[in-house]
């Protein structure tokens, strides 16, 4: 069996914080887990997709949340942009190996 090298595995980083600002969120403990993630990963070389700019820039355009009205799991706008960002990492990828 050979192992997965760090560098193949992608992690998706959620980042739904909607009108918070970036000062209180660095002070929520989910902001602090999430910067350690995003150190930490990077450090071990494995990849990471942080969801925040995107959700961030979607959510300035549209004011529509990416979570179901009465549960936090992500909704079918959520799922979008994820999708989209997979596939732009994948493409990105296998044309750089070509």
């Amino acid at each position: 069996r050979v192992p997965l090298p760090k560098s193949k595995i992608v992690f998706i980083l959620d980042g739904r914080f909607y009108d918070m600002k970036e000062k209180e969120i660095n002070k929520s403990y989910f902001g602090q887990m999430r910067n350690y993630f995003l150190i930490k990963a990077a450090s071990e070389g494995y990849r990471v997709i942080d969801l925040k700019p995107l959700f961030d820039q979607d959510y300035a355009e549209h004011k529509k949340r990416f979570d179901f009205p009465r549960e936090s799991h992500w909704n079918r706008d959520a799922h979008a942009i994820v999708a989209d960002s997979l596939f732009s990492h994948f493409k990105t990828e296998i044309i750089k190996n070509d």
